[in-house]
């Protein structure tokens, strides 16, 4: 959703005037209004969802349903912070390394919810806290 992070990627590994088959979007920070439904094979967010609170996180888990082909898959890394954190309401900002409260439990429910299968959920280490985040690999069922 920021231009400059598209320029950035742009300028480092290219577009599709030089021959390069990526192609950039900006988005509005919560769909994937610029994919069809039914599209892509794999979808993939790294380091990004961290920040990202369970209601835009679950927004973008129904645009993965609508985009992904049946079998399709998703690899994504979110924060696991709400599993352990004192205050639900707390301010992202005052949290570790700026975590939202997202759980792996929070996002096993709402995948289930949206009838899209979580094929594996790994926590992980970051900035030396144990299980601060999560990746997960989901898939469009059939």
């Amino acid at each position: 959703m920021n231009e400059s992070c598209i320029e950035h990627c742009r300028a480092r590994f290219g577009d599709v005037q030089a021959g390069c088959r990526i192609h950039y979007h900006v988005n509005d920070g919560s769909s994937l209004g610029m994919l069809a439904d039914d599209s892509i094979t794999l979808g993939y967010c790294w380091d990004a969802m961290v920040h990202f609170e369970r209601a835009v996180i679950r927004r973008y888990l129904v645009e993965f349903r609508r985009v992904l082909v049946t079998g399709g898959h998703a690899a994504l890394h979110f924060s696991n912070y709400g599993a352990s954190c004192p205050d639900p309401a707390s301010n992202w900002r005052d949290n570790p390394h700026w975590r939202s409260t997202m759980s792996k439990e929070r996002f096993e429910l709402d995948c289930a919810d949206l009838g899209l299968d979580v094929l594996a959920a790994t926590l992980l280490e970051w900035g030396g806290i144990p299980e601060l985040d999560c990746a997960a690999l989901i898939r469009k069922p059939a």
